[in-house]
């Protein structure tokens, strides 16, 4: 089984947009290659704002892909943008990584 911890940091708001961090953490027993990310979030993300991989979004439920592999208790951050009003709720950050 795999193990990731996700941890999320807003670095920047503004009244039109949010840019935060992504930060996660192989807690796994194995690399992992050729994985995906699979996440869901309230808000629409900038698909061209993401610093590593690819992002795609369908409704709330968000995919990230063409990651670079993530060795045994290594981490990767990414970041990411919205086009919203800044975040202030607990619901409109990552509700839930698949």
């Amino acid at each position: 089984m795999t193990h990731l911890s996700l941890s999320q940091d807003v670095v920047q708001t503004n009244s039109h947009t949010a840019q935060f961090t992504i930060t996660l953490h192989n807690n796994s027993s194995k690399t992992l290659s050729n994985w995906d990310l699979i996440f869901s979030i309230t808000r629409f993300l900038k698909s061209d704002s993401i610093s590593i991989g690819s992002l795609s979004q369908l409704g709330s439920l968000c995919s990230v892909t063409e990651l670079p592999e993530l060795a045994i208790d290594e981490s990767i951050s990414f970041t990411l943008e919205m086009e919203t009003p800044p975040l202030r709720l607990q619901c409109d950050t990552i509700l839930e990584p698949m």
